[in-house]
């Protein structure tokens, strides 16, 4: 929780954060009471009940997560996942392998998010979405946090 909370405050101001927690988390009271301080202009939750994860997704650049299986439907969708938990190497080796899932860390996390952006739906990967090669980076969404 406090380090992603610590991320979301140290990101660069044109990131547009939406935060989604898992429809099942327990830890929802907590989180969202630290994470109340940072909602504003660029930081919004999802309510998982009212949007599906692939409308989240779609609206995002790249996705955030601890080690969430949304990595699954955001690879299918062309989202890149930059994942918080070295679980998610375990869970999701294809997705490591082919490289629209990168481990990040408190350090070298902007930077991977960054580069990972311009790998989300290139190719032509999602009929019918505009590829991100080459475009700024501007809306992330933060899964199961």
């Amino acid at each position: 929780g406090s380090s992603v909370i610590e991320m979301v405050a140290a990101s660069p101001p044109q990131w547009e954060w939406r935060l989604r927690f898992h429809p099942a988390s327990t830890r929802r009271s907590a989180w969202v009471e630290e994470a109340a301080g940072l909602v504003g202009a660029n930081v919004h939750f999802v309510d998982p009940a009212a949007e599906s994860i692939d409308q989240a997704l779609l609206w995002s650049d790249v996705q955030l997560t601890q080690y969430s299986s949304a990595t699954l439907e955001a690879s299918a969708l062309g989202v890149p996942t930059v994942a918080l938990d070295q679980l998610a190497v375990v869970l999701f080796p294809a997705q490591v392998a082919e490289g629209s899932c990168r481990l990040t860390d408190r350090v070298n996390w902007e930077a991977d998010i960054t580069a990972i952006a311009g790998q989300g739906r290139a190719g032509g990967r999602v009929e019918g979405l505009a590829g991100l090669t080459g475009r700024t980076l501007e809306r992330l969404l933060g899964v199961g946090l």
